[in-house]
């Protein structure tokens, strides 16, 4: 307690000059002498006091900052850590996402393909009927033809159709810009 707090050093010296004063108004001087006396070792009791204390508590700084770097520093690495952990599984989710999109890809790639497969095989093949045997490749060739004709009647319908207003110059424009277009890829 002395070392940390110089009060008791102070409160002697206060009672030293107390009784000094008291012996002098009595006019004890062997007294007042003994006080005085009494009271600069406790002054100095008081110094030794406070010299030893700041000592004490440099020292404790010391150990005190010590504790904190220390402890800042497991923080730090334990924060690290952490944030290592939390790289690796979002490296994980996303190799696992990626992996899950290459896969749905290959899937739809390979369903895409025998898609295209299955039409191949079922184009004027009459649909159910040909997957039935019902209908023959006679009947295939003749709607084929079929469809190729409705479909050269249809453009030739819509060219047809197609009217002119002669207060607009647009329609005029587009059969030059279209008649430019078909010029230029004829050249390449």
């Amino acid at each position: 307690m002395l070392t940390v707090c110089p009060l008791p050093g102070m409160g002697l010296t206060v009672f030293a000059f107390i009784n000094a004063y008291r012996a002098l108004r009595r006019g004890d001087s062997k007294q007042a002498n003994k006080m005085f006396r009494a009271r600069v070792a406790a002054q100095g009791f008081t110094v030794i006091a406070m010299v030893a204390g700041s000592m004490y508590y440099n020292q404790d700084r010391q150990k005190s900052k010590e504790l904190r770097k220390i402890k800042e520093e497991t923080d730090a690495e334990e924060k690290r850590q952490k944030w290592i952990r939390e790289l690796e599984a979002r490296d994980d989710e996303d190799k696992a996402m990626r992996a899950m999109l290459e896969k749905k890809a290959l899937t739809q790639s390979g369903a895409a393909g025998q898609q295209d497969a299955d039409k191949n095989t079922q184009v004027g093949t009459g649909g159910i009927l040909g997957r039935m045997g019902l209908w023959g490749p006679a009947e295939t060739k003749a709607a084929e033809e079929q469809v190729a004709a409705a479909a050269a009647a249809a453009s030739e319908t819509t060219n047809e159709k197609r009217r002119e207003n002669p207060r607009s110059s647009l329609g005029a424009l587009g059969e030059v810009y279209g008649k430019k277009k078909d010029d230029g890829e004829s050249k390449k």
